[in-house]
């Protein structure tokens, strides 16, 4: 994409730019301990069940197989079908878990999930229980259901695009929210913000995802 030959312009993308590159690109400083093998992640189509939540809305559920392949998953880039994922804890620890997707068209990063109390008053109790799932976008993991489009001007010359989800996992609680940015190719400056100081006795991983989005054919190929 494109920003007007405008200093501010120009100085809002290089800084949005370096905090895409950092956050994305950022592991642990050791992978003596390496949580990411102690979590099973599976990614999925999803649709609306029979069965109502506690706000007598349908609730989602999985209704493909794992769509992860070789460490990517293709996506219909077709702003309708839904996506959701599971995860899995292996260990014997409840581990905190933040979620988020990184689109490399706009370089925004989008919070897909947080802990229900990831605020300053929160108790900071994790969700992703030792031998437990957590469903999330779909079930009651409290995550709504994700949808992938090619949207802007790059959209009409290009048929798929890849962006990454990056799955933050961790022993204790601790606070991702200022990862998240708009695009600084929108009207609006960007909201950059820095990240948060890692404590060396805590333990925390990330599993990087990338995305492929595909535009459906008419003839129906391309949709997964």
């Amino acid at each position: 994409q494109r920003v007007p030959p405008e200093p501010h312009r120009i100085r809002a993308v290089l800084r949005a730019a370096s905090h895409f590159l950092w956050h994305l690109r950022h592991e642990p400083p050791s992978t003596k301990h390496r949580l990411r093998d102690r979590v099973d992640i599976a990614f999925h189509k999803v649709e609306k069940g029979n069965e109502l939540d506690s706000s007598l809305r349908k609730m989602w559920k999985p209704s493909s197989g794992n769509l992860i392949v070789s460490g990517a998953v293709q996506v219909a880039a077709d702003n309708e079908t839904a996506y959701g994922m599971t995860l899995r804890n292996n260990w014997e620890a409840a581990l905190h878990v933040w979620i988020f997707y990184f689109d490399c068209s706009d370089l925004s990063i989008v919070e897909y999930y947080k802990p229900p109390d990831s605020g300053p008053g929160g108790r900071g109790e994790a969700t992703l229980l030792a031998g437990k799932q957590l469903p999330i976008g779909y079930g009651s993991g409290g995550a709504r259901p994700f949808k992938y489009h090619l949207e802007g001007a790059h959209s009409t010359m290009l048929d798929q695009d890849v962006g990454f989800i990056k799955i933050y996992v961790s022993n204790g609680k601790f606070d991702l929210k200022e990862i998240t940015q708009l695009s600084p190719f929108q009207a609006l400056d960007p909201r950059i913000t820095g990240f948060v100081d890692d404590d060396t006795e805590i333990l925390w991983d990330a599993v990087l995802i990338p995305v492929v989005q595909v535009r459906p054919q008419a003839d129906g190929t391309g949709r997964t």
